[in-house]
């Protein structure tokens, strides 16, 4: 059964979300990341929906959900992931998010960790590390790099390294077109730097799964997804034969890693009358 699509209106943006799975059952959001959309997760929705209520969404300026608001941000990020838990009447839900989407899944637990059963991270940098002088001086200039290439050029670009198989960059490709504008496009990511901020002292206080490409070889992810894992005492799964979306370019290994993660946790049964 194909998922269900539905709307949520917010500040005149129709935000786009599909469910999945028995109703009732232990709920998950997957979030995508930074202008790609839910078809992210086209293989994850089907293997998870067999035991678990599943909603993935487009976030505001992404996929279906445009135009992008006046107030695109990371405080309006994290609102609208609580607001569709509120719609959904969700207490609580385990979080997978990838790239940008494993970002806001961070920020959302470090701000409402009551609402937060779980989180998943794949191929997603840490929200509350140092940055060293290098790293803080790219993320600075994030914007002013990107405005510098044709859009069609840094789409393509961004695809191609993105991915290690074909298909994935095909898909990538696809989804990056439908980002409205070259402007959309670059605020994305200069929003996406917002959510970096040391936190010395903060752990994750919820149940913790790290995936990671083995290739990923985008921003710092491949040296801080190891040094977060050191921290936070968990295991960090390197995905053989992936890039950065490892679950589109290894949706076999990932999905299976998902499932145990999900798995192994106390997940209640919550009541979602109507949903």
């Amino acid at each position: 059964m194909s998922p269900l699509h539905r709307i949520l209106n917010r500040g005149g943006v129709p935000i786009r979300y599909w469910l999945a799975g028995p109703e009732g059952a232990p709920t998950v959001i997957l979030t995508h990341g930074a202008t790609a959309d839910h078809t992210t997760f086209d293989e994850l929705v089907p293997a998870l929906a067999e035991r678990y209520r599943v909603l993935s969404w487009d976030m505001p300026g992404h996929g279906l959900s445009q135009p992008m608001p006046a107030d695109f941000s990371i405080d309006r990020l994290v609102a609208d992931q609580l607001a569709l838990m509120d719609e959904m009447g969700w207490e609580r839900a385990v979080l997978v998010g990838q790239s940008l989407g494993g970002n806001l899944a961070q920020e959302v637990v470090f701000r409402h960790p009551e609402r937060v059963a779980g989180v998943a991270l794949i191929d997603s940098t840490d929200n509350f590390q140092k940055l060293s002088i290098l790293e803080k001086a790219t993320v600075k200039m994030a914007g002013p790099v990107f405005g510098l290439y044709p859009f069609d050029v840094a789409k393509r670009q961004a695809a191609e390294r993105s991915a290690d198989t074909a298909e994935a960059r095909r898909r990538l490709a696809a989804m990056f077109d439908r980002v409205q504008s070259k402007e959309a496009y670059i605020r994305i990511f200069v929003v996406g730097t917002d959510l970096l901020h040391y936190e010395p002292d903060y752990r994750i206080p919820v149940p913790l799964l790290m995936i990671m490409g083995e290739h990923d070889g985008l921003g710092n992810i491949a040296r801080a997804m190891p040094a977060m894992a050191k921290r936070e005492g968990v295991a960090l799964v390197v995905v053989p034969g992936a890039g950065h979306v490892a679950n589109m370019d290894r949706p076999d290994v990932v999905n299976a890693e998902v499932l145990r993660f999900l798995g192994g946790l106390p997940l209640d049964r919550e009541p979602v009358p109507g949903h």
